[in-house]
């Protein structure tokens, strides 16, 4: 009840109220097998709030507890919440952890919580080709961050296979990885390469966007350039 008072409230763009709810609910629930999948949602909720409030340290805590408990549930537990969806929402909240500890340059800790992300996803529900391209795509940048391009251009490959099993072939997904692979490749010497790649994003690019786009007046430049 208490957790139902707190998404109510939060739903409502209210995030005074639900720290009070959520709080109380954490207090009286402790973690048996029964209560950790709802132990773990709590956590979550609560700190999605001091997300919300900019309460990084806050937030990054109660995440990283969320992920802990989910991943002491035994697989029967963890493919029941899987089917019924909410694997997909904790997911979405863990790769905002992980984009915390990334815009504070934490590289390290970002990684690891991607990694944990992707080893559920890859685990659980391994046919959601969307939310592992998502978290491939993260890795990616973090390593790019780093100046890891071998890493980097690993990454954006697989990427690039999940997105191609999931969305349109002239999806804009598909479009920005193809560039980002292009680029990767560049930097990494493979310059034939990323010239296969970059010339996959213009010819999307040619079929979505006006000719006299600027994105496709800087690819013309780009590739006669390279």
């Amino acid at each position: 009840m208490l957790n139902s008072l707190g998404t109510i409230y939060t739903n409502k763009g209210n995030h005074e109220r639900p720290t009070v709810y959520y709080e109380k609910a954490l207090k009286t629930i402790e973690c048996s097998p029964e209560n950790c999948p709802f132990l773990a949602a709590i956590s979550n909720n609560l700190g999605t709030v001091y997300y919300a409030h900019g309460d990084f340290e806050k937030s990054s805590l109660l995440y990283k507890r969320s992920l802990e408990i989910y991943l002491s549930l035994s697989n029967s537990t963890q493919e029941s919440i899987a089917k019924n969806s909410l694997i997909i929402v904790f997911v979405i909240k863990e790769c905002f952890y992980g984009e915390i500890y990334r815009k504070q340059k934490l590289y390290f800790e970002a990684l690891e919580m991607f990694e944990k992300v992707l080893q559920i996803l890859l685990k659980v529900v391994p046919t959601n080709y969307s939310a592992c391209a998502t978290t491939y795509n993260n890795i990616a940048i973090i390593y790019a961050a780093q100046g890891d391009n071998e890493k980097t251009v690993g990454y954006l490959y697989k990427t690039i296979e999940f997105n191609e099993n999931s969305l349109p072939p002239n999806h804009l997904h598909i479009v920005t990885a193809y560039n980002n692979l292009a680029h990767a490749l560049y930097r990494r010497g493979d310059f034939m390469e990323a010239l296969v790649y970059m010339k996959k994003a213009y010819e999307i690019d040619q079929k979505t966007l006006p000719h006299d786009h600027p994105c496709l007046t800087s690819v013309r430049r780009s590739i006669i350039y390279r």
